[in-house]
């Protein structure tokens, strides 16, 4: 692994240099082939030792320890603990410029777990958590470029976020014996809901919103104390994003004053649109190109075909072509994600790969099937290394 960081350090550096500064890239390109077709064995256990983990968001504490400790033992400086996140880490190799560096995420999404390969829901452990596409949790400092792994567009695109926790304050009273004694909290949480609901007709159809009522009391019995509901607010731009948050904060203000109760709020987080580079985009097409995608073997295309008909999507199998790279489309609402941040800072990319099914919901278990089954595939078929061409 030594080795291929060195080849892709010098690869990705000198793509960016004048033609007389460059060494023999096609070459340089086909030693990180060979030196990928190599890792074949370590590459499958990486990738059923992480699934197997499926630990969620900030708890990631195996998963972490397992990546971090064979970036250590192939020469990486891992900083563990990064911005006091337990199990947020950086890992560094080389030194120089310009810094590159490669983001992912190792969380998996709640409820699930899903046996690889498996063309219907059978969880491995039952309402645990799944690798059913998780976010990233990256952090860019001092960085020339960042590349996240997950290149068919750039430009602006999706939408940026700001996640809050609102929690009630109420007072508790036997919900029968004396309930003019209590001042429901959970009252509180539903005419929340209940007013941002009815504020949805009057909103952007741009915008994005949704919650879970994170705590609705103990008992019924009981009238509830305290009870808590969590939104994400999404918007494209940020004058929306600040002006969706706001809103929300005067809804649970409302809902606080007509029931008698009080609320604070805690900003669990926030996340801008992205900004992705063109330039770096098109080099990195052209290599996809040059890679190719997968000649898929027919069991993989039955199974996707299978598992897009059990959940009633469109049944067209996986992908076999490179996608077009696409400019800047109308943006209509969409996902958000923490890369967003660093694409404002430095110039950045996705990388997507064909490693799941087309046309899942996402955040759930038919996404989990194909999570480590294709990327095993790819693995056992060797085409990602073996058909670049440059």
């Amino acid at each position: 692994m030594r080795r291929l960081s060195s080849i892709l350090a010098v690869i990705l550096f000198f793509t960016a240099t004048s033609p007389a500064q460059q060494p023999d890239l096609n070459q340089l390109k086909r030693e990180a082939v060979s030196e990928v077709d190599s890792m074949q064995a370590l590459t499958q256990q990486m990738v059923d030792e992480i699934f197997s983990y499926a630990e969620l968001g900030f708890q990631e504490h195996n998963t972490s320890r397992y990546v971090t400790g064979i970036l250590e033992k192939n020469g990486f400086v891992v900083q563990r603990g990064v911005a006091g996140i337990p199990t947020a880490w950086v890992a560094t190799w080389g030194s120089g410029k310009p810094v590159i560096a490669f983001i992912t995420d190792i969380d998996g999404i709640p409820q699930a777990s899903q046996k690889p390969g498996v063309a219907y829901h059978d969880p491995l452990v039952p309402g645990a958590p799944g690798h059913g596409e998780g976010h990233n949790s990256g952090q860019a400092v001092n960085v020339t470029a960042a590349l996240s792994s997950f290149v068919t567009s750039y430009g602006e695109g999706n939408t940026g976020l700001v996640s809050v926790q609102y929690f009630f304050h109420g007072k508790a009273a036997h919900a029968a014996v004396a309930p003019w004694e209590g001042r429901s909290a959970l009252d509180a949480v539903e005419l929340m809901d209940v007013g941002w609901n009815f504020r949805r007709e009057h909103l952007r159809l741009e915008q994005r919103s949704h919650y879970v009522i994170s705590n609705g009391g103990d008992q019924p019995n009981v009238v509830p104390p305290e009870a808590s509901v969590w939104y994400y607010f999404r918007e494209l731009d940020y004058p929306h994003i600040k002006d969706l948050y706001e809103l929300g904060n005067k809804m649970a203000q409302a809902a606080s004053m007509m029931t008698d109760t009080s609320v604070t709020q805690r900003l669990v987080g926030s996340a801008w649109p992205r900004h992705f580079n063109k330039v770096i985009a098109e080099v990195e097409h052209r290599n996809i190109e040059a890679v190719g995608m997968p000649e898929w073997a027919e069991a993989d295309q039955i199974l996707a075909r299978a598992v897009q008909k059990e959940v009633g999507a469109k049944e067209t199998g996986l992908k076999t072509k490179v996608e077009e790279l696409r400019p800047p489309r109308e943006n209509m609402g969409s996902q958000s994600d923490d890369i967003g941040d660093i694409s404002w800072n430095v110039p950045t990319v996705y990388l997507l790969y064909p490693a799941n099914i087309p046309n899942l919901p996402g955040h759930s278990w038919p996404s989990a099937v194909a999570m480590s089954w294709l990327l095993l595939s790819l693995i056992r078929v060797q085409l990602q290394a073996r058909r670049c061409r440059q």
